[in-house]
């Protein structure tokens, strides 16, 4: 079926730092999808009082972020990094990691400013 079975079973394997990428990756992709999902739960079902207060749906939309982050960006990257360029939707998966990566790392940084501006008391 392939001329060259072993160029096509190679395309699939990681090599030199690719192979940290997706230790770093499976690391981080359970555990960060819990600790967020776990921030988010919290928030919203175990601190009615705090439901109300600013801070708190700026954490939330932190978590958010976060959680996009490990179950979006994370999986698309080890994906992208896992095929090679002869992939036959390797470019547009580029774009997709990419468009994902930026507009979460851009939530993550306005939550987190949002939290600060929040904090601020000028007097």
């Amino acid at each position: 079926m392939f001329r060259n079975a072993s160029r096509q079973e190679d395309m699939f394997l990681p090599s030199g730092p690719q192979t940290l990428n997706f230790v770093v990756s499976m690391i981080v992709i359970p555990f960060g999808t819990l600790a967020n999902a776990l921030v988010i739960i919290s928030l919203l079902k175990y601190a009615p009082k705090l439901r109300g207060d600013a801070t708190t749906k700026f954490v939330i939309n932190l978590a958010i972020s976060d959680l996009m982050f490990s179950v979006i960006t994370l999986p698309l990257r080890w994906i992208q990094h896992s095929l090679r360029a002869n992939y036959k939707l390797s470019n547009e998966l580029c774009r997709l990691q990419q468009v994902t990566f930026y507009w979460t790392f851009f939530l993550s940084l306005f939550s987190l400013t949002l939290v600060s501006l929040n904090r601020l008391k000028i007097k």
